[in-house]
């Protein structure tokens, strides 16, 4: 790889990094960081990769998961979020084993049905982005985002910007 190759993919590497960091959304579609590659798949693993590496070595993990078939990337630290209870995150764990068990989502109907006791945590799970209503068909369902996910992960919501990017070297 010649020199200008390098100095290009490393300046890739610090413009994902940056967005992944700066982005006022906490979840990035993997299209949108194809873009900044020329949607050259070869070269996004490679850079990905990186990008992943950088993260972990300073403590944080770069996850990828998917929401209604596609693809996104976000940042993560190790623990929990404070805010949720633990009955929050049993709610969580039930509406992913639902889906995982019955390879389905639970409709919004069933999804009151169930929790109507715990009806004011779903609301507080929808307001902080965990969870979300989708409608399709004219069906309704609840169900987990991309950050509800990976929840277990405490999302880096307030994180000192510039010194992480001095840690990444960006």
């Amino acid at each position: 790889m010649t020199e200008h190759a390098n100095k290009n993919q490393e300046s890739k590497i610090k413009r994902i990094c940056r967005l992944l960091l700066e982005s006022q959304e906490k979840t990035i579609k993997e299209k949108d960081l194809l873009i900044l590659v020329e949607n050259d798949e070869g070269l996004f693993q490679e850079i990905i990769g990186e990008v992943y590496s950088r993260f972990e070595e300073i403590g944080y993990e770069l996850i990828r998961t998917s929401f209604m078939d596609e693809a996104y990337y976000l940042l993560a630290s190790s623990g929990m979020d404070k805010n949720l209870t633990p009955q929050m995150y049993g709610i969580l764990g039930l509406i992913f084993s639902f889906q995982k068990e019955f390879s389905r989502d639970i409709s919004l109907p069933e999804a009151k049905e169930i929790f109507t006791s715990q009806w004011q945590e779903i609301s507080f799970l929808q307001e902080k982005g965990y969870l979300q209503e989708h409608t399709l068909q004219k069906e309704t369902y609840l169900l987990i985002t991309p950050i509800g996910k990976v929840i277990f992960k405490d999302i880096i919501s307030n994180i000192a910007l510039d010194v992480i990017l001095d840690d990444l070297g960006v």
